[in-house]
């Protein structure tokens, strides 16, 4: 019986190996030309990428490479600045934002001190938006799957091509956007549930900001963030509010039973208690296409040139 499972296990494990390699041999051809397979690469993106793969390809869907060849040698100089005006700042949330795994987890190890340059570097290299709490929240997620100036240039690409720089710089233009876009869907989506929260004064801007702001790297599960960044960096920025109003979903009859602070409560508490598969599902289904969107930043641009927002 020994030799029996023995002989079994071996054999599973060397299938497990094939199959895995004839994956990530499917994704290496895709990230050349990945933009010619639309449909493929959106199938396969939704159903996780390989750990192994994800850092390559995160990079390819952001094209980092474009922003490093147009600054060629940029990073190498700015981390030997010795006049960092945001230096304190940094120093002082590096330690609480940096991953509780190593190398990251030692307090003036190799990990923290790599965070620390590349957050001192994009500080320099983008000073209109210098440094945030979420610029720090997103690039410890982003180590654990890649190099530091690797890092450093998907900073770069998330603040220009995701338009994530209108979220993070002064007077956040388009988070302020994202709050209207999203509650307009709620308002769509579950009117009853909408209509609750208007009641109990609770406004999107007082739970869903760090959802926005970092991408759910803030405080939610490694492996759930970084499903949602697989489809985030492939498909753009949809993915962010059909995760939003997933959570809203999945916690919709239990929301619509409490008072104010109790649904403040649940939503911070919300991470803790995420079936990370059932929410991506969730999400998937939920029909939010980019005409909406478009149509909803107009309706906010409009407003907002008229003066009919508070």
């Amino acid at each position: 019986m020994t030799k029996t499972t023995t002989t079994k296990s071996i054999s599973e494990a060397d299938m497990d190996e094939e199959q895995s390699a004839a994956q990530e041999g499917t994704w290496r051809q895709l990230a050349v030309g990945w933009e010619n397979h639309p449909r493929k690469v959106k199938k396969l993106v939704r159903k996780g990428i390989p750990p192994g793969m994800r850092g390559q390809l995160w990079q390819v869907f952001a094209n980092t490479t474009h922003y490093r060849n147009q600054n060629v040698g940029v990073y190498e100089q700015l981390i030997v600045q010795k006049e960092v005006p945001l230096e304190e700042y940094i120093d002082r949330d590096v330690p609480r934002l940096a991953p509780k795994v190593p190398p990251f987890h030692e307090p003036d190890g190799e990990g923290q001190q790599s965070m620390s340059r590349i957050l001192k570097a994009f500080s320099l290299f983008q000073p209109e938006i210098g440094y945030t709490a979420a610029l720090g929240c997103m690039t410890a997620m982003l180590m654990q799957h890649m190099g530091e100036e690797d890092c450093f240039w998907m900073l770069s690409s998330l603040m220009d091509k995701y338009r994530m720089e209108g979220l993070l710089k002064p007077g956040l233009p388009y988070l302020k956007q994202y709050f209207y876009q999203f509650e307009q869907l709620v308002k769509h989506f579950f009117p009853k549930l909408y209509n609750h929260l208007k009641v109990e004064n609770v406004n999107a801007d007082m739970y869903a900001s760090q959802w926005f702001m970092t991408v759910y790297s803030y405080n939610f599960p490694f492996a759930v963030v970084s499903r949602v960044w697989d489809i985030f960096l492939a498909e753009g920025v949809k993915i962010v509010f059909r995760i939003a109003l997933a959570l809203l979903k999945l916690k919709h009859d239990e929301i619509l039973a409490l008072s104010f602070e109790r649904i403040l409560i649940l939503f911070k508490n919300i991470p803790i208690e995420l079936d990370g598969e059932q929410l991506i599902e969730t999400a998937l289904k939920l029909k939010v296409s980019s005409k909406m969107l478009e149509d909803l930043e107009a309706e906010y641009r409009s407003l907002d040139r008229g003066g009919h927002l508070l």
